[in-house]
């Protein structure tokens, strides 16, 4: 069933041609977080719109995705690219193996997102990052479809009720959820309110 929705997804964004790496897209803000690196692991990686506007920074990049369709847009070999799905498998990377760990509007998909933010961490290097983003459901729009009687919608994908999301998050609750993962968090905001992050 979710391998099925995700392909649906991809199949579609695949001949829409979007362009997700542009100014303003989570992508464009998450990779102006990254600096020079030996390697990076985008997980929920799509179709490596992070990669190009990072490609530079590192020497290493590694995607994961549930969606097949997904990664075989990434055309580029300095890719190591591997299907996993995150609701049933672990990371499959040794702990500490990665400078960056990126995880992009990933963990409202997902049944356990404590023990998603636990593998992100695990796989991470003691002294290096993990960014993370998601909607915000307190970002005022959301705020004001609820008062209006309707529960909002935070996602623009249509094959599933709201693109499959299972979870919502605020802003505090990332930053609670990563807390207790590493003792400084070193950089975090909302964009516009609509989404939030979390850099640790």
């Amino acid at each position: 069933m979710e391998e099925e929705l995700y392909e649906k997804i991809w199949e579609r964004k695949k001949e829409n041609q979007v362009n997700y790496h542009k100014k303003g897209t989570r992508a464009y803000e998450a990779s102006k977080l990254i600096r020079k690196c030996d390697n990076i692991l985008d997980v929920g990686c799509g179709d490596g719109a992070l990669f190009h506007l990072v490609k530079d920074k590192c020497k290493a990049y590694y995607g994961t995705d549930i969606s097949k369709t997904a990664l075989n847009l990434i055309k580029d070999k300095k890719v190591h690219t591997k299907i996993v799905n995150l609701n049933t498998e672990k990371l499959p990377f040794k702990d500490g193996f990665f400078d960056y760990t990126v995880c992009l509007d990933v963990i409202e998909h997902i049944f356990d997102p404590v023990n998603l933010i636990n593998e992100l961490f695990r796989v991470t290097k003691p002294k290096g990052y993990v960014i993370i983003s998601t909607p915000n459901i307190r970002y005022y729009r959301y705020i004001a479809r609820l008062i209006s009687g309707k529960f909002p919608l935070t996602s623009g994908d249509q094959e599933h009720y709201d693109g499959g999301h299972i979870h919502y998050f605020t802003y505090k609750d990332i930053i609670d959820l990563c807390s207790d993962k590493s003792s400084k968090i070193k950089k975090y905001g909302i964009k516009s309110f609509r989404r939030s992050a979390c850099k640790s």
